[in-house]
């Protein structure tokens, strides 16, 4: 019968016998499973430590604190607190951020990340927009405020000063629908738009 090997608990320090090819684990350290538990729940408690950056108050792992952690409060004011790196101002959220200088020379800098770079170069304000794009029907889509409107119904609406209702519908007068010039459309509500085209069928029949 094989001898088992005597160890002591690293929390009760009690001694307990495992067989040797099991004391060979580095994970053997502990009696049971309920002193296993208790030594972590020691480990996982927690402190009070202040950010120092801005000097908040925060709670942090004793565990975290032994190996030298817990000294900032945030991802910000970690940067802020590093050597070699300037503030600057986002163009679009206007956040501060910090960033090295060595990244402004390479002509970055200009937004905090990539969501708010996105934000700012998309639609009109993207160096390669070429006033929007064809949908699949025909119309011309445009970009407003980062939002995407048809074109047609975005020029009615600032030349009547007002909201287009869903009822209301622009008519394009000579059939080209990415044709928005403000002399051919004609605004109309959709009874008379569907009844213009059915006009038209016939006409084109009659034609036929």
């Amino acid at each position: 019968m094989t001898k088992r090997v005597t160890k002591i608990c690293t929390y009760c320090q009690k001694s307990f016998a495992v067989f040797p090819c099991v004391s060979k684990r580095s994970t053997v350290k502990f009696c049971s499973q309920t002193c296993m538990g208790l030594s972590r729940s020691i480990r996982a408690a927690r402190v009070t430590r202040t950010c120092k950056t801005c000097g908040k108050g925060m709670s942090v792992l004793k565990s975290k604190v032994k190996v030298g952690g817990g000294k900032y409060c945030s991802q910000d004011c970690y940067g802020l607190s590093r050597p070699g790196k300037l503030k600057k101002q986002c163009a679009h959220c206007q956040k501060s951020f910090m960033i090295y200088p060595s990244a402004l020379k390479r002509g970055e800098g200009k937004f905090c990340g990539l969501v708010c770079m996105g934000l700012a170069t998309k639609g009109v304000n993207n160096p390669n927009y070429k006033g929007g794009h064809i949908s699949i029907a025909g119309y011309r889509i445009i970009y407003i405020k980062g939002s995407q409107v048809y074109e047609h119904r975005y020029l009615m609406e600032q030349h009547l000063g007002r909201k287009l209702t869903p009822d209301e519908v622009i008519h394009h007068k000579n059939g080209i629908r990415d044709d928005n010039i403000m002399k051919n459309l004609h605004l109309m509500n959709q009874s008379e738009h569907i009844k213009l085209h059915q006009k038209e069928e016939i006409l084109c029949t009659i034609v036929i």
